[in-house]
């Protein structure tokens, strides 16, 4: 779990400057709050989610570590390896029940330098600061990839990429960060952070993967009429790793 870190968002400083330019003209900085209200709330969305008890006070504790060599070759794959562990939560899960859970749907397993999101990678500045990295793109993690996907109904089953964890148990999901240049610039010499700013599993079930054989996912066009899950699974935000680049 992440220790609270501050850093320069890649919407702070356009921010700043949109807010100036409208305080310029309504110092009472009404037009400033009414006009940026979307982009600010957008950009709080993609901050990292800490670790807050109160996450899981009605739901399943679980948590992600990851870990990445110090050093990140411009030509060469970056591998990253998160351990997702399913902790004991007397308020969560009074009867430490195994979960299942999709494990696509807590984007572990793909880094993709022009499309970051929930990874975040960050400089760090000689005198300790850190500055997000933009991949100019919009942050999101979508749900689906084609119209046929609102439809699914995935069954259960390991070769599905479905998940079940006891307490205690622990998983390791492995990734790859290719730097193709096109997203976040990375360069030789300089010194970065990588964080995994964690997200809300919109489903997820009490028992193994056993116990669940047979049954199917609901599709996004399900949860969307039904609503998701209730309480949904915040998995928190990571601890921070340090690398730099070289040739």
């Amino acid at each position: 779990m992440a220790t609270v870190f501050e850093y320069e968002g890649a919407d702070d400083a356009p921010l700043k400057q949109e807010e100036a330019k409208h305080n310029a003209r309504d110092p009472t900085g009404t037009a400033a709050r009414l006009l940026l209200a979307g982009r600010r709330q957008r950009a709080l969305q993609g901050r990292p989610k800490f670790y807050d008890p109160e996450q899981h006070a009605r739901s399943p504790h679980i948590s992600v570590t990851i870990r990445a060599p110090s050093t990140l070759l411009l030509k060469e794959p970056f591998p990253v390896t998160s351990t997702i562990t399913h902790h004991a939560n007397v308020s969560g899960n009074p009867e430490n029940k195994p979960i299942t859970f999709d494990l696509a749907d807590t984007c572990l397993d793909k880094i993709v330098d022009n499309e970051i999101y929930p990874w975040l990678i960050m400089h760090r500045a000689a005198s300790g600061g850190l500055k997000e990295l933009d991949d100019n793109h919009d942050t999101s993690c979508p749900p689906f990839d084609n119209e046929e996907d609102l439809y699914d109904q995935v069954p259960i089953l390991p070769g599905n990429g479905f998940v079940s964890l006891a307490v205690g148990d622990s998983i390791d999901v492995k990734a790859e960060l290719r730097h193709t240049g096109d997203g976040v610039h990375l360069e030789k010499g300089e010194d970065y952070c990588l964080n995994f700013r964690g997200v809300w599993l919109m489903w997820w079930k009490f028992g193994s993967l056993e116990d669940l054989e047979g049954e199917r996912k609901p599709s996004q066009a399900e949860k969307g009429r039904n609503g998701a899950t209730k309480p949904l699974i915040t998995l928190a935000a990571s601890n921070l790793v340090d690398f730099s680049v070289v040739d």
